[in-house]
């Protein structure tokens, strides 16, 4: 499966509380869990994903 999460990011959210804002975000979640959409990954597989997250922060920096 091939889902990405999309945060909010939009105006209203800009706004909004930031519990406010992460307990929506947990909800969705466990929506996404209800829903059978959720995907999960090993730790192993998330610190390689968010390794090479940072990697292009940090090349976009550096231009």
């Amino acid at each position: 499966m091939d889902t990405k999460i999309q945060f909010r990011v939009d105006e209203e959210a800009k706004h909004m509380p930031h519990g406010e804002w992460v307990k929506e975000q947990v909800n969705l979640a466990f929506e996404r869990l209800d829903e059978d959409i959720a995907e999960f990954v090993t730790q192993e597989e998330a610190n390689t994903k968010m390794e090479d997250f940072k990697a292009k922060i940090r090349a976009r920096v550096l231009l």
